[in-house]
């Protein structure tokens, strides 16, 4: 060993050959053992894959880091949306959905601004479904609710065909660039032999009775305000998702109070809703 070289020893055929080098020699078991440990799961780490040896000595690391993307992520969500539906306010994010009034695939909600028409210009009369004339013309009541009608951008705008609602709705669809469409289900309830007469002057025992049992009976020759939800609900179920806007009549504001949310109409009438004020409903 003087030399620096290993000793040598015989084998039984009389061939010599090096002694292997001492503990930490680069020959030695405990040198393989740290190979193994540097290629196995502890310190050093192994292959990404087969983990059986090396990193740096693994031909195949590369190829093998490359299959645990095997399996894709899923795509990151984003505004705390849950997968595969839009983010918050997403679908309803066009103000004009569905475009010009049609409708539109992926847009589900509908939301109604409903504005009652000008006062009218008659006090104590049975006015129902009677044209009487308002304080305000029709441009003039359009000006007034026009900045509330256009923040709200409907794709479609409706009204009955009584003048007080029909002549400021086509003004405001024509001002917007929208449809109007006019639809008789929509208009206010009818009290048959009573339109148009002070109501001083109906008579009091065919008052009393109709009021006795409102929800169920009509007055002469008018309709139940059972038959008056039904024709206003059927209109409510027929409209397609999107941003509608209705000049309406108070009655039918108070049938979609209790077709839409749900009142009784007892609770219903409680809301009072003045002229030109706005009330507005949702469906999904």
């Amino acid at each position: 060993m003087a030399d620096g070289r290993p000793p040598v020893r015989k084998r039984r055929g009389g061939e010599e050959r090096p002694r292997r080098a001492g503990r930490g020699g680069a020959g030695s078991g405990c040198d393989r053992r740290r190979r193994g440990r540097r290629g196995g799961r502890g310190r050093g780490g192994g292959c990404d894959r087969c983990d059986r040896r090396p990193r740096r000595l693994c031909r195949d690391g590369p190829r093998h880091r490359a299959l645990r993307s095997e399996i894709p992520r899923t795509r990151r969500r984003r505004d705390r949306r849950l997968p595969r539906r839009d983010g918050a306010g997403e679908r309803d994010r066009d103000p004009r959905c569905p475009a010009r009034g049609a409708g539109r695939a992926g847009c589900r909600v509908i939301r109604l601004l409903a504005i009652r028409h000008a006062p009218v210009a008659v006090e104590g009369v049975v006015y129902g479904q009677t044209d009487v004339p308002t304080t305000l013309d029709g441009a003039a009541a359009a000006a007034r609710v026009e900045p509330v009608v256009a923040e709200f951008a409907p794709g479609i705008i409706w009204s009955s065909d009584a003048a007080r609602c029909r002549e400021p709705a086509a003004l405001l669809a024509d001002r917007l660039a929208v449809p109007h469409r006019v639809d008789e289900r929509v208009r206010e309830m009818s009290y048959g032999d009573w339109e148009g007469r002070a109501w001083d002057a109906v008579p009091r025992t065919e008052l009393d009775e109709w009021m006795a049992a409102w929800q169920t009976r009509s007055p002469p020759g008018g309709e139940t305000v059972a038959g008056f939800t039904e024709r206003v609900a059927a209109w409510w179920r027929d409209l397609d998702a999107g941003r509608h806007f209705l000049m309406a009549h108070a009655g039918v504001v108070h049938c979609l109070d209790v077709v839409a949310d749900g009142l009784a109409w007892g609770r219903a009438i409680e809301q009072r809703l003045g002229f030109l004020a706005a009330k507005r409903f949702t469906r999904t």
